[in-house]
């Protein structure tokens, strides 16, 4: 992995080798505009080691990242006036990935924004879905029908319900898009911005885990993750939800934007403007001692080893 990082653009960027619209950074996530955005604001959102793709994430790689979401979609909505917001996801070249460092894209939404790729609807019922449905709940360790009962925000959404637990609700669509098509959606009725951390890294911790399950029981070459939120044409009702769709190269599925042309640069200052600030740690310089520290007008330290420890002390003290 090593040598891809090296050979890796976004590592590059990370690094500052190459120019960016950096709208927001911290110790352990990056995030700039896309160079080729979809919409206005469109923003990259990536962890700052180098991970190919998003089950290879350490566990609080992951939390962190997907934690961020809900902050880092309030800040464009809010810098840009968008009322929605899409994140878009791909594992695998045949599900759209470019790179091989995992990457989210942030797409700011807004009603007749002309994007309208995510109505996620197929034609109707599915008879190899309907098939591999029993295999998927055993898997799961649910053999029968979910008796779990909906929340009330979610008791029109059509289709049926694989689990309810750990503030997440699976269910299979009545129209999936492919076989394997799932969608989740948050236990609680609130929009996807005001989502505490955990319950935003604990609905993308299900879309991970289930769409490696059916990745491996479709024998699929790729999976999105497609995350809903907010108003805009392709998301009536404005809720939030999350859907996990196995790829195959020949499935004709058309998930990606046009790219536009776009200054990105007063965008950038726009949105950089709401990101939340990251205090910043401080860096320690080392000392060398010439002669025995007193520390608060305690006896002087007369070894090495005492010496260092009042350092620390004195350092905890401060810091």
């Amino acid at each position: 992995m090593a040598d891809e990082a090296a050979q890796c653009i976004f590592c590059r960027i990370i690094a500052g080798e190459m120019e960016s619209r950096k709208v927001y950074e911290d110790e352990r996530a990056f995030a700039c505009l896309d160079i080729r955005p979809g919409v206005k604001g469109h923003t990259l959102l990536m962890p700052k080691e180098h991970y190919p793709i998003l089950p290879t994430l350490p566990q609080k790689e992951f939390e962190h990242l997907f934690g961020l979401l809900p902050t880092l979609l309030s800040a464009l909505g809010g810098a840009l006036g968008k009322t929605g917001a899409n994140v878009f996801i791909a594992n695998g070249a045949a599900a759209g990935q470019q790179s091989p460092h995992f990457l989210m894209h942030l797409l700011p939404r807004e009603p007749m924004d002309s994007l309208n790729l995510y109505a996620l609807r197929g034609e109707g019922a599915l008879r190899e879905h309907d098939e591999l449905l029993p295999v998927l709940r055993q898997k799961l360790g649910k053999p029968g029908a979910s008796s779990a009962a909906r929340p009330p925000h979610l008791s029109n959404v059509d289709g049926e319900t694989l689990f309810s637990e750990g503030g997440v609700v699976c269910v299979s669509p009545a129209r999936p898009l492919v076989p394997g098509h799932l969608v989740l959606y948050p236990a609680e009725h609130a929009a996807f911005a005001s989502l505490p951390k955990e319950s935003s890294s604990n609905l993308f911790r299900a879309g991970t885990t289930l769409a490696s399950l059916i990745f491996q029981l479709r024998s699929a070459q790729g999976t999105n993750l497609i995350l809903k939120t907010g108003n805009a044409d392709d998301n009536p009702g404005g809720f939030t939800a999350l859907h996990v769709i196995p790829r195959t190269a020949d499935d004709g599925l058309r998930l990606q934007w046009e790219p536009r042309e776009m200054d990105l640069t007063p965008i950038a200052q726009q949105v950089s403007a709401m990101m939340p600030v990251r205090e910043e740690k401080k860096v320690l310089k080392t000392i060398t001692f010439r002669e025995p520290m007193r520390i608060g007008g305690a006896p002087a330290p007369v070894t090495a080893r005492e010496e260092i420890a009042a350092a620390i002390r004195n350092v905890q003290s401060v810091y």
